[in-house]
């Protein structure tokens, strides 16, 4: 069974395919397999989620000092528009890099033109194929039931989804993989931490904190602040509820240690960040290690005993 573009289906696993040079040429090539239903939908997965953590991460990138006191911070401003406008559009252009996309590579296939199955399309042709996308449940159905694999976007293209003979080795795609995955994770740790100590509750709540009167008279003077141990900012976008902010440290002073807990909230109509409670509550210092008395040592014989 053959496709009417000249691929070979795995009715036909022998089949030589039509030279893409042309009639005429004398030439033939390896067949091509049109590429499991299975890796495609991996590839359009895996494609997802990079295209959402990478908006992510751009987004937290561009929060900007003072981002709690703004109502739409980042470059996305945390609205659902602009996401889902910078979803679409990088799902559009996902393939433009000769039919391949992150997720492609990964799983070894390619988008390739039906009537030449050895060349990529045009960039024109994969945005086409990438438009229908937003049409996922009939795009999956015929995906399932065409003969050829084809969605609607291969077939307004023009296109097939093929197994790339040569791909790299799976060592090396599970390599690419992991290091992107330790890439989003590295990044969203480094991030977190500095977008926090660059939000105005923070560094309200740090002079606050240092400044209280009850940590000094609690562990005495001089008291020093930890590191922060609870974060919990509201913005209220979105709820109406008004933004308020709530922050706990870890202290220490020649009477012992404490956790100060700082309370915010922003008053209705202003973008600033003024005191609703702080409170010192001191830590027991861990007890000391019980140790074993000592051994006593046998007392000396008496004269009586000696005789």
């Amino acid at each position: 069974m053959r496709d009417p573009t000249g691929i070979p289906t795995t009715a036909d696993p022998g089949a030589v395919a039509p030279s893409p040079l042309g009639a005429g040429t004398g030439a033939e090539v390896t067949p091509t397999a049109l590429a499991g239903q299975h890796l495609r939908l991996f590839a359009l997965l895996f494609d997802y989620v990079l295209i959402v953590t990478a908006l992510k991460l751009l987004d937290q990138l561009t929060l900007g000092e003072h981002w709690d006191l703004r109502a739409h911070a980042g470059l996305l401003g945390g609205q659902p528009w602009p996401w889902a406008l910078g979803t679409l559009g990088l799902l559009l252009a996902k393939d433009l890099a000769g039919g391949r996309s992150l997720g492609k590579w990964l799983t070894g296939i390619a988008v390739r033109r039906a009537d030449a199955p050895a060349a990529p399309p045009a960039a024109g042709a994969l945005l086409l194929r990438n438009a229908t996308l937003p049409l996922l449940p009939v795009e999956a159905l015929l995906v399932f039931t065409d003969p050829y694999t084809r969605r609607l976007g291969d077939r307004l293209a023009g296109t097939v989804c093929v197994a790339i003979a040569g791909a790299a080795s799976i060592f090396q795609r599970l390599l690419l993989a992991a290091s992107l995955l330790l890439g989003f994770l590295l990044a969203t740790f480094l991030l977190t931490p500095w977008n926090l100590h660059r939000s105005s509750a923070y560094q309200e709540a740090v002079r606050l904190a240092g400044a209280a009167p009850a940590l000094a008279e609690t562990l005495g003077a001089p008291a020093t602040l930890g590191d922060v141990t609870t974060v919990q900012i509201d913005t209220g976008q979105g709820a109406g509820a008004p933004p308020r902010a709530l922050l706990a440290f870890g202290a220490k002073g020649p009477r012992g240690g404490a956790e100060v807990t700082i309370r915010l909230r922003q008053p209705p109509g202003e973008r600033r960040w003024v005191v609703e409670g702080i409170q010192v509550t001191p830590q027991a210092l861990p007890r000391p290690p019980l140790t074993a008395p000592a051994p006593l040592s046998p007392a000396p014989p008496s004269p009586v005993q000696a005789r």
